[in-house]
């Protein structure tokens, strides 16, 4: 049962402070909003009481400190209010509850409860941590658009063939309708060409006896690229090539 007293009429009463944990965990992070609630009661039956004036106080170890009041006398007798930051409410019998806003103030922060009037006293004094805000930092992405890594050794002499197979990032076959491809190899200064058909999204390349006979020199690179009919430009596969020598 409230006993609504005047603030006249002192009597002792006995505080408990809670703050609302996340948790089992007595750590916030900065810019965090902390609910805090104090019940005030007799000290005898342990009834609810409102007391003449209610005060909640705070201080952090990086000089920050304030307080909220919450005064019987402006008090309608009726409404049941809203706690919010810089707002102490009656959001029952007896209890008060304020949000305490960390922003700007890591470190350790202690709060206690206050009363005058009927259940006067003070609360024992709650302590938390509010841990300093760290910014996000993205993890570095890298986009990968190399072309695929395909090494080839090509007999001297012999024709050649390869057939890449185009495939979407799902999985499915690119469309290579109104595509063109243009391959080559070059050892040392010379750069011969490799002929190449389109089926479907598969890329034939080929090389003749003949031009791989006349290739000088044994180590060099080659590349496939094609150009789609949107005119993007994508090298499919390049790499090393080794040139066999042949014997007849």
């Amino acid at each position: 049962m409230v006993q609504p007293l005047a603030a006249t009429d002192v009597q002792p009463g006995y505080l408990v402070l809670d703050v609302v944990w996340q948790g089992s965990i007595h750590t916030f992070d900065e810019g965090a909003l902390v609910p805090v609630i104090l019940s005030v009661m007799d000290d005898q039956f342990l009834n609810a009481l409102d007391p003449a004036t209610v005060t909640i106080s705070w201080v952090t170890n990086q000089g920050g400190s304030g307080s909220v009041e919450w005064l019987f006398a402006n008090w309608d007798g009726v409404t049941i209010q809203t706690p919010s930051v810089g707002v102490l409410a009656r959001t029952g019998p007896g209890v008060f509850e304020t949000w305490l806003d960390t922003k700007a103030f890591p470190g350790n922060w202690e709060v206690q409860g206050a009363t005058t009037g009927a259940g006067q006293g003070s609360s024992d004094v709650q302590q938390f941590v509010v841990s300093s805000w760290v910014p996000d930092v993205p993890e570095q992405v890298t986009v990968v658009s190399t072309p695929l890594e395909v090494d080839l050794e090509i007999y001297r002499g012999d024709d050649f063939f390869l057939t890449l197979t185009v495939l979407n990032p799902d999985g499915s076959p690119t469309d290579l309708t109104g595509a063109t491809v243009a391959a080559g190899i070059q050892v040392n200064a010379q750069t011969v060409s490799l002929v190449s058909t389109i089926t479907s999204n598969q890329i034939s390349l080929q090389l003749s006896n003949a031009v791989s006979q006349g290739i000088v020199g044994d180590l060099g690179t080659w590349e496939c690229e094609i150009t789609y009919s949107n005119t993007t430009v994508q090298t499919l596969a390049a790499g090393s090539v080794t040139i066999e020598g042949d014997i007849v």
